[in-house]
């Protein structure tokens, strides 16, 4: 389409096309940004999911388990 239009009005290629350049960088970094910010948002539950019960294992356990001998004797 730019080759097109520059064959037949002329002017100068570089320009033109490092302006579609400039276009097309944009967009990718736009696509990838979005995807990214949507994969942040999948992995923080996946994160949520599995290192939540961890966490509070590891948090409470030694409560529970004293909490337990203290009602059992």
């Amino acid at each position: 389409m730019i080759l097109n239009q520059l064959i037949h009005q002329g002017g100068g290629a570089l320009k033109s096309l490092l302006t579609l350049k400039q276009l097309i960088d944009d967009r990718r970094l736009t696509r990838l940004q979005e995807y990214i910010s949507k994969l942040s948002a999948k992995m923080s539950v996946v994160m949520m999911v599995f290192l939540f019960p961890a966490l509070l294992i590891v948090l409470a356990g030694p409560g529970f388990i004293a909490i337990s001998r203290a009602l059992g004797s």
